[in-house]
């Protein structure tokens, strides 16, 4: 494989996609298709076709249009170059999906120095600085909140204290794949209100929810 596909590293990542428009492209080609992502460099993902002409405008000449994505959060990453399947990035397939077909566990560790798409620390951020809270949390500071602040919300709860400081507010779904497909396409929003910063209502820490606290620890870090 050339350079221009490894980043000149030793592996390389295979992906099959599940979009009718991007399996018929690839049924005309002899052999696969190499591409960056479709955003610039920690930056939002884009979801939709007008997202990405909002971040990549200028530097590419078209979009192909398949509709919002489906799932909504990045790929997950396995590594099977070593004795046993090692995940390097969560995504929407799970740990316990990959080892029941697999059949062998699947490592998923807290840390690792891998260098894969990604895992640097600030990602995935919208230009308005973004803050998660729990949910109590949340409830204070909202409770708290002067009139003349100007913050955009995305929560899950549907009481939560509101004040004339919330200038835009976007109700998340409070499922796991819902709130997946929803969570680029909301910041993406909230980040047009003209907001002096995002609260987002922290999601269920569960294991399931992995990949939605990953991309949130990086796209609310501020360093």
């Amino acid at each position: 494989m050339p350079p221009e596909v490894t980043g000149g590293r030793p592996t390389i990542g295979l992906r099959m996609p599940d979009h009718p428009v991007l399996l018929r492209i690839l049924e005309t080609l002899d052999g696969g298709l190499a591409a960056p992502s479709a955003n610039p460099y920690k930056r939002l993902s884009p979801t939709t076709a007008d997202q990405v002409f909002e971040g990549l405008g200028g530097r590419i000449d078209a979009v192909l249009d398949g509709g919002p994505c489906a799932v909504g959060l990045e790929s997950t990453i396995v590594d099977l170059t070593g004795d046993a399947p090692r995940i390097l990035r969560a995504g929407p397939i799970t740990r316990r999906q990959l080892s029941d077909v697999l059949g062998i566990e699947v490592e998923f560790p807290e840390q690792h120095d891998a260098a894969v798409p990604g895992n640097v620390a600030v990602h995935y951020q919208p230009r308005t600085p973004l803050h998660v809270f729990d949910t109590g949390t949340l409830r204070v500071r909202l409770a708290q909140l002067p009139t003349d602040a100007a913050i955009a919300l995305a929560h899950t709860s549907d009481d939560l204290p509101m004040s004339a400081g919330v200038l835009r507010t976007l109700r998340l779904p409070a499922d796991k794949s819902g709130f997946a497909r929803a969570l680029y396409d909301a910041l993406h929003t909230l980040d047009r209100a003209g907001a002096s910063a995002i609260w987002l209502e922290r999601p269920p820490l569960h294991e399931d929810w992995r990949d939605v606290h990953d991309r949130l620890s990086r796209a609310a870090a501020t360093s």
